[in-house]
């Protein structure tokens, strides 16, 4: 029976993909008409893709972000509140029940679980359609199972995989913990490369083979925090592959990289996530989340005053670094991308008020217990997309995913770490020349640290960044004290321990 419903679930997800397929499909316990259909074998990828905005959307980026010291999200009287899960990831106080860490690995799940289901009907194709193609979409489909899993493996340290061809739901798959799971990662990796098409043969916004070696560059990046065992070389190697093929270069304008238009002239873009105004992408690096509610841009939309960036990383940053502010967007929205401090105003240049009638202006400081409305320097990395319908999302914004300004960052951090600073300084000032801010006179771990929050900050890497710089469970920061290291991972959620026996709780909770 479990072999069965498999292809009936995926065929479900076509649905929302394919106007082709006809809803009758829905009855057959096979799913083998829907490969009948002319150019089915694209549509195997979709439901996959799909899923990344969910993943990304839904609590990746919340526990990647909200629990590092670049992003707090106060409770403000009633609102945001939520069972106290906020003050727990600020805190670093969470458990094996919080429905963030739940929410994340049912995500990522799925995503595995698509992939698989892909891979599998894309078997019933061999012969059907033409070999290197049928070569090309396997390598997409376990890129994309392996992209899931490597967030699984940086978030939990352990990966139940489960076989393509393994129908057998019934029955709990195996896991593999620590350097096993490091080792199927690099593996699988390595083995797809042949047969990943390059970024001039691939459609925007699928992965690549430079995708590919830019997630092997983040496991050998962060393999010393995963293992114990450092992999600075092949870390280099991977970033080297990249930059080799000439195919990328740092942006000449660094907020064009995040506007409504970014998939023009984008020279950064390795993978991302497409926008549009239609099916956009519901993130919470979007304006509702932080702005103030009468902060509306122009529109007719409330936001809902929330995330906000934690008072010591807004003090790390030289104001004057372009990074840090642009007015581009000023006369149509009344604001600033970048972060938001001080009074605030409407398009027409009115103060926007407080629900007091006062003059909203945004506080350094916040309260994580207690907020006023007006606490804490908001942040609006990405243009907002008036053509969305709702502030609530990215619009036509593409979601940067993999960027070269990271890759670029992170050759520097394996120079620095393998004894050769001279080397990654130069590669750290030429960002910073190319960013119009002041060169370095010298790089060690804790400017680089702060070089990445600079460059990257609000992207999702920061939980991940502290961890290899020895800044996150060991970190201090408004209303978090250090914590033992056994937080630099989360919980496996106890509903998924009930379900497969392979699971281990990670040590310490």
């Amino acid at each position: 029976m479990a072999k069965k419903l498999i292809p009936v679930a995926f065929a479900t997800v076509f649905l929302a993909f394919s106007c082709s397929l006809e809803e009758e499909v829905l009855d057959e316990s096979s799913g083998d008409n829907l490969l009948e259909e002319p150019g089915i074998e694209m549509n195997l990828l979709a439901p996959v893709y799909s899923q990344l905005t969910s993943v990304i959307a839904g609590d990746l980026w919340t526990l990647n972000e909200a629990s590092s010291d670049e992003v707090v999200v106060p409770t403000r009287g009633l609102d945001w509140e939520d069972g106290g899960k906020w003050k727990q990831l600020h805190r670093h106080s969470w458990n094996a029940a919080s429905g963030l860490v739940l929410g994340l690995w049912t995500a990522l799940e799925t995503g595995v679980s698509r992939a698989n289901t892909g891979l599998l009907l894309l078997e019933r194709l061999e012969g059907k359609r033409d070999p290197t193609l049928i070569r090309a979409l396997r390598a997409e489909l376990r890129m994309l199972r392996a992209l899931y899993r490597y967030w699984q493996y940086d978030c939990f340290r352990q990966i139940p995989v489960r076989d393509a061809e393994d129908e057998d739901y019934l029955t709990p798959p195996p896991v593999l913990k620590n350097q096993e799971a490091f080792e199927w990662l690099e593996t699988e990796l390595l083995s797809i490369l042949p047969d990943m098409k390059p970024m001039v043969e691939q459609d925007y916004g699928r992965v690549t083979d430079d995708a590919a070696r830019f997630l092997l560059a983040k496991l050998y990046l962060n393999a010393a925090a995963y293992t114990g065992q450092p992999a600075w070389e092949q870390c280099l190697e991977q970033c080297a592959a990249i930059i080799n093929t000439g195919r990328y270069q740092l942006a000449d304008d660094y907020f064009h990289l995040f506007s409504v238009d970014n998939e023009v002239d984008n020279t950064e873009a390795i993978f991302v996530l497409r926008g549009s105004s239609q099916q956009s992408l519901e993130l919470f690096l979007g304006a509702a989340v932080t702005l103030h509610w009468h902060q509306r841009l122009g529109t007719s939309l409330w936001p809902f005053n929330g995330f906000c960036t934690v008072p010591d990383f807004f003090h790390t940053w030289d104001q004057s670094d372009p990074r840090f502010q642009d007015e581009r967007i000023r006369a149509a929205t009344g604001a600033n991308l970048g972060f938001l401090a001080g009074p605030q105003y409407h398009p027409d240049g009115s103060p926007v008020l407080t629900t007091d009638g006062e003059p909203l202006a945004y506080t350094v400081e916040v309260d994580l217990y207690n907020a006023t409305e007006w606490e804490g320097v908001r942040v609006l990395k990405y243009e907002p997309d008036p053509a969305s319908g709702t502030l609530h999302f990215l619009g036509r914004c593409d979601f940067l995913l993999f960027r070269f300004a990271d890759l670029h960052l992170m050759k520097a951090e394996a120079l620095l770490r393998l004894g050769r600073p001279q080397e990654a300084l130069a590669l750290a000032n030429e960002l910073r020349e190319n960013r119009g801010v002041p060169a370095l006179d010298e790089l060690t771990e804790d400017v680089l640290v702060k070089e990445r929050g600079f460059e990257l900050y609000w992207e999702g890497w920061r939980r991940q960044d502290l961890i290899r710089f020895g800044r996150f469970a060991a970190g201090a920061w408004t209303d978090k004290q250090p914590v033992p290291a056994y937080r630099n991972v989360f919980p496996v959620p106890q509903t998924a321990l009930d379900v497969n026996p392979n699971l281990e709780q990670n040590p310490g909770y």
